[in-house]
């Protein structure tokens, strides 16, 4: 009777003097010994671990270049709204980050007003509320521009669900106008809000000389942006800015018994009346 052994692989019962078990092919003589990287792993299965790598592999990139060519920044087209949703979460997010300015600033200015040790103290408070104006007043920009976008859509291609390059063009063109005069207004706004920080009739003077200067420049943006009954509310809109900040300018002046800038800020406010119609 021929002589056994256990194939050290498959566990099964062999000639001795096989080179090769019948059961799961391996070969039992050294010669063929590298093609096995670990104990007892037959080849056939490296093989199956190493196709199913593979197919896994390609998967992964087909699924991952379809999501990319379809849902990512790779797309060629836009959808009918795509431009201004990507507009207006543009500006929510600024809205987000100057609100967390305004947040603190707000705490800025409560620290220091609980605390005037000296005269240092109270400019430090004046400048942050200073700061704290013009935060407003970039604010109101990016609101107002939130507010318009839907009316842009009217004006351009974009509404009728249609995009090409001419509307696209349209767009950005109304978009990029509309932007720097709310920058302006902005500023604007930040200036008249800044007259009662510390009223003096000088200083005053000089930021009623820069709001008209403002002023102007909207002016000359409203000629090609809005109808002429538009022209007319904003600008009254504007000019109630200056008057309410002479107003409360007025009033804190009065509080420190400044009558001389009292008396002036009263006569700008009636110049304002006369002139604007308020």
């Amino acid at each position: 009777m021929d002589q056994t052994k256990i194939c050290p692989y498959c566990g099964e019962e062999i000639l001795a003097v096989a080179k090769k078990c019948k059961h799961c092919g391996e070969w039992l003589d050294g010669l063929h010994s590298d093609r096995h990287q670990g104990k007892g792993v037959p080849q056939k299965n490296n093989k199956k671990k190493f196709y199913y790598s593979i197919a896994l592999f390609v998967g992964l990139c087909i699924v991952g270049g379809c999501f990319f060519l379809f849902c990512g920044e790779g797309r060629t087209s836009h959808a009918p709204n795509d431009i201004v949703s990507k507009d207006s979460l543009r500006f929510v997010a600024r809205l987000d980050s100057l609100n967390a300015e305004l947040q603190k600033v707000d705490e800025r200015i409560s620290s220091l007003s609980s605390n005037h040790s000296s005269l240092e103290d109270f400019e430090r408070e004046d400048a942050a509320r200073e700061e704290k104006e013009d935060i407003l007043g970039k604010l109101y920009a990016e609101k107002s521009m939130l507010e318009i976008i839907p009316s842009i859509r009217e004006k351009t291609g974009i509404a009728s669900g249609k995009i090409d390059n001419v509307d696209e063009q349209a767009y950005r063109g109304i978009i990029g106008k509309l932007y720097v005069k709310a920058g302006v207004l902005g500023r604007m706004k930040a200036l008249a809000g800044k007259m009662s920080i510390n009223p003096s009739h000088p200083k005053c003077e000089t930021q009623i000389r820069q709001f008209f200067v403002l002023n102007d420049d909207v002016e000359n943006m409203n000629l090609e942006l809005l109808s002429a009954e538009e022209i007319t509310n904003e600008r009254i809109l504007r000019i109630k800015w200056l008057y309410d900040g002479l107003g409360t300018a007025a009033k804190k002046a009065g509080d420190i018994a400044d009558l001389n800038f009292v008396n002036y800020a009263i006569e700008q406010k009636k110049y304002l009346k006369e002139e604007f119609g308020l």
